[in-house]
């Protein structure tokens, strides 16, 4: 499965999972959004108006990534970015696939669409399974979760409305899941070949140094400061480090 043709019912929730990590790694792309009207006026004339130092984190974070820079207007120029998180999705999802049916077994456990009680009763196996079979209907028919809830349980147990919001919730947890599954080992992956603790401490303190002059300009430092912080926790650092709460100077009195 190295790409993605069509729109059966196991790519659309690879796919989910892509919009997740995308959403997760790349939130730079969405610093237009925060920009107040002086800060849009300056991106259309293809300036970025975040702090200087947040851009540099963010350039050089991007390209350890393996994805094409932002643009002078602090905008993405091609679709690298989206790529790179569909063939995360792609790659890792090949590898966890045998944590698929343990996965949506617990899912459909914890939701529980047919009102089994099932968590009251501590009653694992009908919904492990369901889960064993929706993975062999996926896999060789196509199918999607909602055909095989639909085929167990019929309407008369789940009514359409419930039906489709049911279906949602357990994609988009299972997505949710296997996202954070995948983000974790992308990071922990890039962890070796990143900087040295001192080199990440230090870029903690730049950070709390700078003076963003609007809240767009602070929001994208906080992000990055949480990203350092994070990091400092994979590697199981225990020595001192800065406050988890970021406070730029003018945030200060």
């Amino acid at each position: 499965m190295k790409s993605l043709k069509s729109n059966t019912p196991l790519e659309n929730l690879i796919k989910r999972v892509a919009d997740i990590l995308y959403n997760c790694n790349f939130p730079e792309e969405y610093d237009f959004v925060y920009d107040s009207i002086l800060e849009s006026k300056e991106r259309r004339q293809g300036t970025n108006p975040m702090h200087r130092d947040y851009i540099e984190i963010v350039q050089r974070r991007r390209l350890q990534l393996g994805v094409t820079p932002l643009g002078s207007n602090g905008k993405p120029t091609d679709l690298s970015s989206n790529e790179k998180a569909l063939q995360w999705a792609i790659e890792h999802f090949e590898e966890l696939e045998p944590l698929f049916e343990k996965e949506l077994a617990q899912v459909l456990f914890e939701i529980d669409p047919a009102n089994t009680c099932c968590k009251e009763n501590g009653c694992e196996d009908e919904y492990a399974l369901l889960a064993k079979r929706i993975r062999s209907e996926m896999q060789i028919n196509n199918s999607s979760i909602r055909d095989v809830l639909n085929d167990s349980f019929g309407d008369q147990v789940i009514d359409e409305v419930t039906m489709t919001e049911v279906d949602q919730k357990i994609i988009n947890v299972l997505a949710l899941r296997f996202a954070e599954i995948i983000d974790f080992r992308i990071k922990k992956n890039l962890s070796p070949n990143a900087k040295s603790t001192d080199m990440i401490l230090a870029e903690m303190e730049k950070l709390r140094s700078i003076r963003p002059s609007t809240i767009n300009g602070a929001r994208g430092a906080s992000i990055y400061y949480k990203d350092l912080h994070d990091e400092l926790d994979r590697r199981s650092y225990t020595g001192k480090r800065p406050s988890r709460q970021y406070t730029h100077p003018s945030m200060k009195g």
